[in-house]
């Protein structure tokens, strides 16, 4: 075998050898991937989180607030509290203000873990695909050392004319 042979068995070896290298590389990023995903599935879970606690933080507020205003309003002389129009409607609108934020921050949290969801998908679907394109270029990079192999290679037996 003569160093043309070499050459292109060498060539052929340096070619699989990039197509396991390109294979290994996607593994690495697909678990970089994997990793981000989590994290921002974790970020969406967060959200939620402190979306209940706001919105439950915001309830007991206007209860303690509550409780304040209608002691305010009995040590004010105020005898039959929740007699009073004004105090009804003083009342009535607190908790409209109430209902108001705690639906305003309800909805802002919901959008907020809404998008990190829809992120993550995204985020898996661009994994997806950069994986298969890193097998894609692995097989080409196989199939195209094996085509140069054979057209460079030195045939062995004698040749018949």
């Amino acid at each position: 075998m003569g160093p043309q042979s070499y050459l292109a068995i060498a060539q052929l070896g340096l070619g699989l050898f990039k197509a396991g290298a390109e294979i290994e590389t996607a593994k690495a990023q697909r678990r970089a991937d994997e990793l981000a995903i989590f994290n921002n599935d974790t970020d969406g879970v967060r959200l939620d989180a402190q979306t209940r606690q706001r919105h439950n933080d915001r309830a007991e507020e206007y209860r303690a607030n509550k409780s304040t205003n209608i002691a305010a309003f009995t040590t004010g002389g105020e005898r039959a509290v929740f007699d009073g129009q004004s105090v009804k409607a003083f009342l009535k609108r607190n908790m409209d203000v109430v209902n108001k934020d705690l639906k305003r921050s309800d909805f802002m949290g919901n959008a907020e873990a809404s998008l990190k969801r829809q992120q993550s998908m995204v985020m898996q679907q661009e994994a997806g695909a950069r994986l298969n394109a890193a097998y894609t270029r692995a097989f080409t990079s196989t199939v195209g050392s094996i085509m140069d192999y054979s057209k460079t290679r030195v045939p062995t037996g004698k040749a018949t004319i």
